[in-house]
C-alpha cells in the first residue's frame, strides 16, 4: 500500500488528461454550458451575458427554480434578491442541469451566431439579472 501525499496529486494534475476527462473550454461562437464534475459543496453558477458582462451567484441562495416551455422561459431566484430570466429555445436540458446543481458556465448565444445553430441543441438568446431592493 502506498501513501498518497499532496506532491502526487500535484503530479497527476500535470499528466495529459483523457479526452473523457479534459474540462470544455468555451466556444466564442455559440452557447456552451460548462459543468461540474465532482462533488462539491460550494459552487456557483456564472452567467456570461452577450455584451461580455459575467455574475455568478451561488446555487446554495437558490431558492426557486421555474421552467415555462410555452414561452420556453428559464426563471432563477435567490434569496439575495436576484431574479435571473434566460430565454432561448430547447432549455429543457439546462433546466435539469440547473436543478440538478451540474451546470456552472451558462453564455448567451452571439445574435451574429444564432443561425448556424444546430436544430435541438440548446440555445440561450437573452439572460437578464434583476436585484429586487427592499421598498
Amino acid at each position: 500500500m502506498r501513501l498518497k501525499f499532496k506532491y502526487d496529486e500535484v503530479k497527476d494534475r500535470t499528466k495529459p488528461k483523457s479526452d473523457t476527462e479534459k474540462e470544455t473550454e468555451p466556444e466564442t461562437e455559440g452557447v456552451e454550458i460548462l459543468q461540474y464534475k465532482t462533488i462539491s459543496s460550494n459552487r456557483r453558477l456564472c452567467f456570461v451575458q452577450q455584451d461580455g458582462k459575467r455574475k455568478a451567484l451561488s446555487y446554495g441562495y437558490l431558492s426557486s427554480l421555474d421552467y415555462d416551455p410555452e414561452e420556453s422561459i428559464i426563471t432563477l431566484e435567490y434569496t439575495t434578491r436576484h431574479v435571473v430570466t434566460i430565454k432561448g429555445t430547447n432549455l429543457e436540458d439546462l433546466y435539469e442541469e440547473i436543478m440538478h446543481e451540474i451546470a456552472r458556465v451558462i453564455i448567451c448565444t452571439d445574435k451574429r451566431y444564432e443561425e448556424t445553430e444546430v436544430e435541438g441543441d440548446v440555445s440561450i438568446s437573452e439572460i437578464n439579472i434583476e436585484s429586487k431592493q427592499d421598498n
